[in-house]
């Protein structure tokens, strides 16, 4: 039997996408680099505090290509893979 893993993120994009995170693959496929920031609350004592998780994603294809032109830093987004 194979393993099989899924994640699924909801976050906030932590900076603009800049020329250099879009590019193309040398046979024409787009990929587009992004970073997202995803919160969660731990409890603390007698208290609860707020810790950020850091994912890097890459976005291929058409995808990558419609994400660039809609995609600012602090949009919520939501990513499984």
């Amino acid at each position: 039997m194979t393993d099989i893993n899924s994640v699924f993120l909801i976050g906030r994009t932590t900076r603009d996408i800049s020329d250099t995170d879009f590019s193309f693959t040398p046979n024409g496929t787009a990929r587009l680099f992004l970073s997202i920031a995803v919160n969660r609350s731990e409890k603390n004592g007698s208290g609860y505090s707020d810790r950020a998780s850091f994912f890097d994603v890459t976005v291929w294809g058409k995808t990558a290509e419609i994400v660039r032109q809609y995609i600012t830093k602090g949009k919520q987004i939501a990513v499984q893979g």
